[in-house]
């Protein structure tokens, strides 16, 4: 009896591996479909991936590596950053007690204009670019993202409003998988992956809170309620 059930498990055990191991995909028939398990599928290379967003790739935001993605990050702080003034004129000692003077006078007005201009106007919303990482399945894995870092402007007055953009990336989608034209009897299979939309803060307007009141409301300060 005992020897029965040892070879029962010892055929139950050699068709679990034999299922890991030998068996390239997991099918699933249904009356109206038939599902492909992704999970043994031959993954896509980034380039394809790439390729297959086409124009909607954009290389200014989106990234394969961590690296590229702080390299396209570091681009983005640095053009948030206020253009440094012109070096004011040098002289070259010659000319009068008078002509000095005037020219001094002129150097501190031209370094009192550059420091002024580095302040940001009321109208201003502080915004920061950082790295974002996609989640395991998602195509690019990472996008450089904005953030508003003021809620106020304009002596707090008005709101700042994070101006959306969208962009299309790739999903995996871990429940089918795509055949692959082969010139041969046994079918292969590779990754399905599908376009879908993410939003990502491109920059912050000043805008009245008015506009970021409730439809009733906006009705009810129409209306004098």
């Amino acid at each position: 009896m005992w020897a029965y059930y040892a070879v029962l498990i010892s055929v139950l055990t050699t068709a679990i591996v034999s299922l890991k191991t030998e068996d390239k995909l997991l099918i699933e028939e249904y009356p109206d479909r038939v599902i492909f398990r992704t999970r043994l599928c031959q993954p896509i290379s980034s380039d394809v991936l790439q390729s297959i967003l086409g124009s909607d790739y954009d290389h200014t935001r989106m990234a394969s590596t961590l690296d590229h993605a702080k390299q396209l990050t570091r681009r983005r702080r640095r053009s948030l950053l206020p253009a440094k003034a012109a070096d004011p004129p040098r002289t070259d000692g010659t000319g009068s007690e008078g002509d000095a003077a005037g020219e001094n006078w002129f150097l501190r007005r031209l370094q009192h204009r550059a420091a002024s201009e580095q302040l940001s106007p009321p109208w201003e919303c502080k915004m920061a670019y950082r790295t974002r990482q996609n989640g395991i399945g998602m195509f690019p894995q990472f996008i450089v993202d904005g953030q508003c870092l003021t809620k106020k402007c304009f002596y707090d007055l008005y709101q700042c409003d994070p101006v959306k953009y969208s962009m299309k990336i790739l999903k995996k989608d871990v429940n089918r998988c795509n055949p692959m034209p082969v010139f041969s009897n046994s079918t292969v299979y590779e990754e399905r992956w599908t376009i879908v939309t993410q939003h990502v803060t491109v920059a912050c307007n000043c805008v009245s809170s008015y506009r970021h009141r409730s439809p009733l409301h906006r009705n009810m300060v129409r209306k004098g309620g």
